[in-house]
Parts: structure tokens; sequence; C-alpha cells
């Protein structure tokens, strides 16, 4: 059997460890072949690859694919995740679904919080998730260049080395402001959103309600402390449920 078959099949019984009855578990199946048949073929393929691959990724990296076969947890996250992958088309909710399945094995996140993480990425768009990970992880934003002068956008009368042509990033922004607020920052980093500041707002919003980023630490702040992250410690774990999971497995090498 391959990947591809061990994706389909897993799919399958996602829930069976859960049911006793061999007519139910039947029915279940079952279901899920509905499932899949109602799936564009296009998309349905898409998705079996990817699983298929994020399968081969854990085998390649010591873990045990019979065994996840009899985890509770990795099945049931792997089933609740399809009808999500199915409805989304946007990239970055594809990868964090994808993503969340792949680090079930490979994290220690709380098992309720998965299924609230899932929830959320199915209610989100991509720019929730832009959003949080610039705020959770600002180093890796740090040499990004900034769209133009950001000191026109910011408006202010700070006194800066106003170099002519000068290419501004995070790093040299940080050392010539002396204070900003973390909105502003976000608009600087993403300029597409100065066109719709109702949309930023409501995504900010949502960040905040769900418990996923600090309101008091987007208040300005020093540009210093920008490069600290304002998540709260339920997005630090949302963060990591989702992140590249190439990135878990050097960590832990």
């Amino acid at each position: 059997m391959n990947f591809r078959d061990i994706a389909k099949s897993t799919t399958k019984i996602a829930i069976a460890p859960l049911v006793n009855d061999p007519v139910i578990a039947a029915t279940i199946n079952e279901t899920v072949d509905l499932l899949f048949n109602v799936i564009p073929t296009g998309k349905k393929d898409d998705i079996l690859t990817v699983i298929s691959d994020r399968l081969a990724f854990l085998e390649k990296n010591h873990i045990d694919l019979k065994e996840l076969e009899k985890d509770e947890v990795f099945q049931s996250v792997l089933y609740t995740s399809i009808p999500i992958l199915m409805r989304a088309h946007q990239k970055e909710k594809l990868e964090a679904v994808f993503n969340s399945i792949t680090n079930v094995p490979l994290t220690n996140i709380a098992e309720n919080y998965r299924f609230i993480f899932l929830n959320l990425i199915d209610k989100y768009n991509e720019w929730h998730l832009r959003i949080l990970k610039a705020l959770g992880e600002p180093e890796l934003y740090l040499d990004l260049p900034l769209e133009g002068n950001p000191l026109a956008y910011l408006e202010s009368n700070f006194i800066l080395l106003n170099e002519k042509n000068r290419v501004y990033t995070l790093r040299n922004f940080c050392l010539d402001i002396t204070d900003v607020t973390r909105e502003r920052f976000l608009l600087l980093l993403f300029p597409e959103l100065r066109k719709d500041k109702v949309f930023f707002r409501i995504i900010l919003n949502d960040l905040i309600n769900d418990q996923l980023i600090n309101e008091g630490l987007l208040k300005s702040v020093p540009t210093h402390h920008l490069i600290h992250p304002c998540t709260t410690e339920f997005g630090k774990s949302f963060i990591e449920s989702i992140q590249d999971p190439n990135t878990i497995i050097d960590s832990i090498k």
C-alpha cells in the first residue's frame, strides 16, 4: 500500500477507534467514501496527495504510521480537518490545516486546544494568520524591506537619517524611530491593508476576542519592543500548532 492509499484509509478509520459496532464502523467508512466522492476530483487528489506526502514525511522522521492509526487524537484531528480542507482555497489556510495534522505527533499541545485551533482556522481568512504570525514571530520580519519611506505613512515629525533612496527594514526602522504602535507597524509591513481600515480592525478584534493577542501590547511602545511577540500563551500554542513541521524537526535534532 502506498502513502496515498494510507492517506485515504487513515481518513476512513479516523473515528473507528471510538466505534465498537462493526455496522456503524462500516457506515462511517461509506460516509467518508461518499464525502470524498462529492469533492471535485482535482481537489480530492490535491488533499490526498498532500496528506500522503505528510505521512511520508512523518515516517521519514521516525514516526510509526501504525501507531498513528491507533492515536485517537491524530485520527480525530485528521477527520475534523477534511471538511475544512474541502471548504478552503487560500494557500495559508490550507497550509495551516495540513501543518495542524502533521504536527500532532511532533508537538505537545493540549488535545482540546487542537480542535479549537482548527475551528479558528476554519473561520479565519489568510490575513488573520499573516497578522498573528507577524505579531507572534516579529523576528522573522526584521530584514524585510518596508515599502517606500515609512515616514511618509507615519506622518510624524521624528528626526531621521533621511538618506536619499534609503531602503527601510524593520531593523533599521527601529533604530531611527523612538516609538510606534504595533497597529501602525502592521500597516507598514502589509501596506495593502491601509486601503481598508475597517477590515484591518475586524481582523485585530477577532484575534483579540479569541485570546490570541494581547490588546494592551498593541499600544504605542518603544520601537525596540516591536521585535518582541505580543501574543498570549494561547496564541503561541496556536502558532506552534500550525508552524512548518520542518522547523519543529530541526529544533529537536
